[in-house]
C-alpha cells in the first residue's frame, strides 16, 4: 500500500499534473529562503524537507513528498481496516474472509462523492487527492475520532485523555481543519452521554490543547502585520464560496452521501442506535455546516479552506456507514436485498472514485 500511495502521488508530481501539491512544494522553497514566514502547520513542510536531507532539489522533493503522502495513505488504510476488524467481531467476522475485509478498506482509499456538474469539486467527497496537507493530515484526524469514540463509549480507559490531548496538538500542526470539528462535537456527544458529570469535564482537556494551538494559528494567519494588510480573516458568509464550486448545492449534497442515506434509511433501527454513527453525523453536520456558511477574506476568499473538514467527516461517515451495512449483510447471509443494494450505492461510489483516479492520471485533469 505504501509502494501504491508513493507511486500515485510520485507520477503526479513527475507528469506535472496541477495540484495543490505543487504549490505546497514551492512553499517549502519560500519557507527555506525566507520570503514567506513559516505557518502553525508546519508539520507536513517540515518532514518533507527533512526527509530531503534538507535539500530543495525537485527530484529529492517529489521523491519525499510521494514517500510521506504515500505512508499517510498506508495509515489511514491501516486504521480503516483495523475498525472494519474490530466492528464485524463475531460472529460476524467469523464468516468474513480477511480478503473481503481487505478490498473494503482498499475501497475506502478510493471511493467518492457521485459526480454532478462537476466530476470532483463541489461534493463532499470522502478522498482527496490533490491537496498534499489534508492527506497528510487524514490518518491522524481518523484517529483522533476513533480514541474520542472509545472515551465515550468507556471514559474510565487509562491513557485515552493524553493521547486525545497529543492527537489534538498533532492535527493542530499538520492541518486544523478537522480539529474544528472534534472541539464542537466531542464535548456535545459527552455531554449528552454524560451531562455535568467528570467525564464531560474531562473530555474539555484535549479540546482546551487544541483551542491553544488554533488560537496562535488565528493570530498568526489573520492578526499578523501581514494579515492585516491583506484583509484577511474569517467570515460568515452562507453559501458563497460553495456555490463557486457547484452549480447546484442540493445535488451535490446528494451525491455525496448517496451511499450514509441509503445506508440509514435501510439500517435506521440499528444505526440510530450506533454511538459511532451518531457521532459521525454530528461531524459530518458540524463539518457540512462550516463549509457552507464560513468564508476567509482577501486574496484567500475563493481557496475553499473551510471545505476540508467536511472532506474528512465524510470519510469516517462514509467507514461507519460501511462497517454496519457489511456486518448485517454478513449476519443475514447475503439475503436481505435492500441491505445488497446499499452494498452497491457503495460500489458505485467506489467505481466512480477508481475511475476518477485513473483519469487523474492519465488525462491531467482533476
Amino acid at each position: 500500500m505504501l509502494v501504491a500511495g508513493a507511486a500515485i502521488f510520485f507520477a503526479l508530481l513527475w507528469l506535472g499534473v496541477p495540484t495543490d501539491i505543487q504549490l505546497h512544494l514551492a512553499m517549502i522553497d519560500d519557507f527555506v529562503d525566507g520570503t514567506r514566514p513559516i505557518p502553525p502547520n508546519l508539520l507536513f513542510y517540515a518532514t518533507v524537507y527533512a526527509l530531503t536531507f534538507f535539500s530543495q532539489s525537485e527530484t529529492w522533493l517529489f521523491l519525499a513528498t510521494a514517500m510521506v503522502l504515500g505512508t499517510a495513505i498506508l495509515a489511514k488504510f491501516r486504521i480503516s481496516r483495523s475498525y472494519l476488524d474490530t466492528q464485524l467481531a463475531p460472529p460476524a467476522a467469523t464468516e468474513v474472509s480477511r480478503g473481503w475485509i481487505f478490498a473494503m478498506s482498499v475501497s475506502m482509499l478510493v471511493v467518492l462523492s457521485l459526480p454532478t456538474t462537476t466530476a470532483y469539486i463541489g461534493q463532499i467527497t470522502p478522498n482527496v487527492w490533490h491537496n498534499s496537507t489534508v492527506i497528510f493530515v487524514f490518518p491522524f484526524a481518523l484517529a483522533l475520532f476513533l480514541l474520542s469514540a472509545r472515551y465515550l463509549e468507556d471514559p474510565s480507559v487509562r491513557g485515552l485523555l493524553l493521547k486525545l490531548a497529543l492527537l489534538s496538538g498533532i492535527n493542530i500542526l499538520a492541518k486544523p481543519s478537522f480539529f474544528f470539528v472534534f472541539a464542537v462535537a466531542f464535548p456535545l456527544m459527552a455531554l449528552v452521554r454524560f451531562r455535568l458529570t467528570a467525564p464531560f469535564w474531562k473530555s474539555l482537556v484535549p479540546v482546551t490543547v487544541g483551542g491553544v494551538g488554533v488560537l496562535v494559528s488565528y493570530l498568526v494567519l489573520y492578526e499578523s502585520e501581514a494579515a492585516t494588510e491583506a484583509g484577511a480573516s474569517v467570515v460568515l458568509r452562507p453559501f458563497t464560496v460553495w456555490s463557486i464550486f457547484s452549480d447546484s448545492i442540493p445535488l451535490s449534497l446528494l451525491a455525496s452521501t448517496l451511499f450514509p442515506l441509503v445506508a440509514t434509511i435501510v439500517l435506521r433501527r440499528i444505526l440510530f442506535r450506533n454511538l459511532h454513527y451518531q457521532y459521525a453525523v454530528v461531524c459530518y453536520g458540524i463539518g457540512a455546516t462550516m463549509m457552507a456558511v464560513l468564508s476567509e477574506t482577501g486574496e484567500r476568499q475563493f481557496h475553499g479552506n473551510f471545505f476540508w473538514q467536511a472532506y474528512i467527516a465524510a470519510y469516517i461517515l462514509f467507514l461507519v456507514c460501511l462497517a454496519a451495512t457489511a456486518k448485517q449483510a454478513v449476519l443475514r447471509r447475503f439475503k436481505d436485498h435492500w441491505v445488497n443494494a446499499a452494498l452497491i450505492v457503495f460500489a458505485l461510489h467506489t467505481v466512480y472514485g477508481a475511475a476518477y483516479l485513473a483519469r487523474l492520471l492519465i488525462v491531467g485533469k482533476w
